[in-house]
């Protein structure tokens, strides 16, 4: 029996996603969703030819659903779309890369997205009364709390959508274009919501001491020689594995 449309929402509002998934119904509801944007959902409209009175984007999405559209017709505007916007990703990503690696230091500075406001209003507005005192220490404390903030939500932020890329660049991926809560990809039609940790200091070595593979910044600065790739030979070896893979992302080798 075909799933119609409240029963979907329904679904989808108590975070079945793995359920709606599991049937061809419930599959192009998720697809759907992925496009809703206004604009996303107009071409595929256009593009199988349904007529549409009201062109709110909620009221296009029900009636693309319930007429059924093909999987396949969604699937190739979904590529499309992702295709598009990749595009003008690819053309600034070993640039993007390369700024990303000048972020030495991750200290969100004592505040997090969740609870900044609150840390603010609890820690400054509510608790001093002087003026001048308040002054000082917007500049000797927040300012740098918030510099660190921003710092690392913007890392976060674009590393992310890197690390998302990769997944969504492999042909077995279908990306979720649009913002469609606890989706970010299907793999063959298995919906994924990514998740991304920190490795711990020391990980990278470790692992490569395991296999028997040399240093990371050894092999690095062989390959920095064999390609020509300029670095610091004189930096400290701390900065040096930095150094190495930002020049590697400003001038690739020829390979």
């Amino acid at each position: 029996m075909p799933l119609d449309f409240q029963a979907a929402e329904r679904l989808f509002r108590d975070d079945e996603i793995r359920e709606l998934s599991r049937t061809p119904y419930g599959l192009l509801y998720l697809k759907l969703r992925s496009l809703s944007r206004k604009r996303y959902l107009e071409r595929l409209v256009d593009r199988v030819g349904l007529t549409v009175q009201d062109r709110r984007a909620k009221q296009m999405f029900r009636e693309l659903y319930e007429a059924r559209v093909s999987i396949e017709a969604v699937d190739g505007l979904i590529q499309e779309i992702y295709e598009e916007e990749r595009s003008a990703r690819r053309e600034v990503e070993d640039e993007l890369i390369s700024e990303l690696y000048r972020l030495q230091v991750f200290d969100w500075g004592g505040l997090h997205q969740s609870g900044l406001e609150r840390t603010i209003i609890n820690n400054y507005v509510k608790r001093i009364q002087r003026y001048d005192e308040l002054c000082d220490r917007i500049d000797n404390e927040l300012q740098v709390s918030l510099r660190g903030y921003v710092l690392c939500s913007w890392y976060n932020h674009w590393t992310s959508i890197i690390i998302e890329d990769i997944f969504r660049d492999h042909p077995s991926t279908l990306p979720a274009v649009g913002q469609v809560k606890k989706i970010d990809f299907f793999i063959k039609d298995v919906p994924f919501d990514l998740k991304v940790t920190y490795l711990p200091e020391g990980y990278i070595a470790e692992k490569r001491r395991a296999l028997g593979l040399r240093r990371e910044v050894t092999a690095l600065k062989a390959l920095a020689r064999q390609f020509e790739v300029h670095y610091d030979r004189d930096m400290p070896q701390t900065q040096l594995l930095q150094d190495l893979w930002v020049n590697w992302q400003i001038t690739p080798p020829n390979r």
